[in-house]
């Protein structure tokens, strides 16, 4: 994507009020139109009043095309925060396409054990089962649960570790020594990882990729193995290569493996 108008931002939720660049202290916006963001989806975010959007191909955010003075942007910058990247995106307004600013929600996430939660663990069971029930069509989103509760470790190999924003629970994924049966040779295994929809896209997976890996550094493995039906893209960009083909609950799967590093600590 070309550089972006230094001078253009693409307003979406509630960057739209009048309310909010009162509070920026920034310059009134000398301008307003409406325009279409292609390509991406709007979110709410957890325990929050704002909104986010994410790629999304099957999509479309309506918003504002607004002129920025310089010294509005250092002001919209500091409001938006940590949790937010000012970045350019290709916006059709007036029939003309624009690649302008706007602001993408990217939250720095933390990771906790569910065993410290366990309240969240009926929740975390029906996410999984609504991803993953087709692998096992004759269980039951009970057994889900159940599982969660007697397999789950308080720490260490076979811990679930929740990604955590706002105190909110937004992605998990495990810490297993045993992921596939016909493997049993490899461990351990990142296995579980799920962004919870509408979440995805918003950099959470590998924040809480490289959370897992620490954890298995921090155990003393300098290998991590996980499977996979049709990721095989996102964990290449996390470091990962494939290793072997199998067909592993009647589909085709990838078995990758990372080779860890003190260093990435």
């Amino acid at each position: 994507m070309l550089g972006a108008r230094n001078d253009l931002l693409f307003c979406y939720g509630t960057l739209c009020a009048e309310t909010c660049w009162r509070a920026t202290g920034a310059p009134t916006p000398e301008t307003a139109l409406p325009a279409l963001l292609q390509g991406y989806r709007s979110f709410h975010i957890p325990a929050s009043s704002s909104s986010g959007i994410a790629p999304d191909p099957q999509s479309s955010v309506p918003g504002l095309l607004i002129t920025i003075s310089p010294t509005g942007w250092d002001a919209l910058d500091a409001q938006e925060g940590e949790h937010y990247q000012r970045s350019p995106v290709s916006v059709t307004c007036a029939q003309e396409t624009l690649v302008v600013w706007t602001y993408l929600w990217r939250p720095h996430i933390k990771a906790v054990p569910l065993a410290s939660h366990k309240e969240w663990a009926s929740m975390l069971a029906r996410h999984y089962f609504e991803q993953w029930h087709y692998l096992h069509p004759d269980s039951t989103l009970k057994q889900w649960e159940n599982s969660l509760f007697t397999q789950c470790s308080p720490q260490g190999v076979d811990a679930i570790w929740v990604g955590v924003f706002n105190n909110t629970p937004v992605a998990c994924a495990r810490l297993r020594a045993s992921d596939m049966g016909q493997r049993r040779d490899f461990s351990p295994w990142l296995a579980g990882m799920l962004t919870f929809p509408p979440l995805r896209n918003c950099g959470i997976g590998p924040q809480l990729v490289h959370i897992i890996e620490r954890e298995a550094l921090r155990q003393g493995y300098r290998k991590l193995y996980l499977w996979t039906h049709d990721r095989m893209n996102f964990y290449a960009r996390q470091g990962f290569r494939a290793c072997e083909q199998q067909v592993y609950l009647g589909e085709p799967t990838t078995v990758m493996v990372k080779s860890l590093h003190a260093n990435a600590q």
